[in-house]
Formats: structure tokens, C-alpha cells, sequence
């Protein structure tokens, strides 16, 4: 849903695609099931314009999308996030699970063996428990954008000034999930041409 679309692949079940006009899409009881894509097989979630221009407390509220009572199975990921794969830090939240009546707020969740800062970013339990929602690459529930390095592999050493020094990294998504797809493309208006999503 945007004027913009998600890119090659992307949002198998919904594309949410927010443009500088609009502010928050409510999906209240949705059922996101039997969807394939490459990226976000159930849902895709981006914005087609610059972070740094959100937000503008003068002129609009930011987009973001609410996720409230989503159901999620049987969801397959050629690449990465077979339920949810979001590309932009406070576009998404996760408002309630299937199955509840309680709102998130605040204080961290606990996420595979991960610390989930935002709770409104942690995925639903029942999107995992016994759903089918896979991802070839990586986050077979959901997933993110590259968001951090992690030291993989280091060896102690003596450091001088003319002796290069290698570390063996990887980049993960939000989640501490090794980042191992590769990155969405998008479509560039007017020509056609797929170019990298970053």
C-alpha cells in the first residue's frame, strides 16, 4: 500500500510502502498466510523517502505501520524474513500478538538469545511456534536491513604502527540475526534499472 511499491521481490502478502504524505496504517486482525516472496513474504515494510527528513514536527507525523493482532503461517522467504522484513528504524509496531489483549509499552522482551530494546520491534511467539513461516537466507519470522557488525573471529595480537590488522566481521539485522541474503533492489523511477536497496 504506497504509490511507490517495495522493490523486486519484496512483500509477498502486503507491501506497506509510506511516502512523505502519509502517517500510520493500522492493521488490526489480519491474517498474512500461503504468501511467498523474496524479502517479507508475509509483509514488507519500508518508506520511500530520506530519514533525515523525518521527523518534521512542523509540517507531518512519520509513517509507520501497526501491526495489531496479525496472524502469520505458512509464509516462505526466497531470502529473508518469511513474516515481516522492515527497512527503517521507527516505521514499525508490533502493537499486540493474535492472541492478546494487552498493548506492548515498554522494557525490553527477550528474543531468541537476543534482548529486544524496543518491545514494539519483537516479534509475536505464535508467528514461530508451529506456523511453517521459513526464510532461506535468514529470519525465518522477521527480519531487518543490515543494522550492526559483530566481531566474528579475532586473534589477540601486538600492535604496531606498520602492521595492518584484520578482523573477521558480520553484519546482522536488528535482531542479531546474521545478515546472510542478499539486499533487496528497487526499482528507480523512470528507468527501470534495479539498483541496491540500501
Amino acid at each position: 500500500m504506497g504509490s511507490h511499491g517495495c522493490g523486486i521481490g519484496a512483500g509477498g502478502g502486503l507491501c506497506l510502502a509510506g511516502s512523505p504524505i502519509s502517517s500510520m496504517l493500522h492493521l488490526l486482525d489480519v491474517s498474512l498466510d500461503n504468501n511467498t516472496a523474496d524479502y517479507g513474504a508475509g509483509a514488507f515494510v519500508t518508506v520511500r523517502y530520506a530519514a533525515s527528513t523525518c521527523p518534521d514536527p512542523t509540517k507531518r507525523t512519520c509513517y509507520f505501520a501497526v501491526f495489531d493482532r496479525v496472524e502469520a503461517s505458512n509464509n516462505a522467504a526466497n531470502q529473508a524474513g518469511g513474516v515481516l522484513y522492515w527497512t527503517h528504524e521507527n516505521i514499525l509496531k508490533i502493537a499486540r500478538c493474535a492472541n492478546s489483549t494487552e498493548y506492548r509499552t515498554n522494557g525490553s522482551l527477550s528474543y531468541s538469545n537476543t534482548t529486544v530494546s524496543d518491545p514494539l520491534l519483537a516479534s509475536c511467539p505464535d508467528w514461530a511456534d508451529n506456523r511453517n513461516n521459513s526464510a532461506a537466507g535468514h529470519g525465518a519470522v522477521i527480519t531487518s536491513t543490515p543494522h550492526s557488525l559483530r566481531v566474528k573471529q579475532h586473534r589477540p595480537l601486538v600492535y604496531s604502527s606498520n602492521i595492518g590488522v584484520s578482523l573477521n566481521v558480520t553484519v546482522q539485522d536488528y535482531y542479531e540475526q546474521e545478515y546472510v541474503a542478499q539486499m533487496p533492489k528497487e526499482v528507480r523511477a523512470g528507468d527501470g534499472q534495479a539498483d541496491a536497496g540500501l
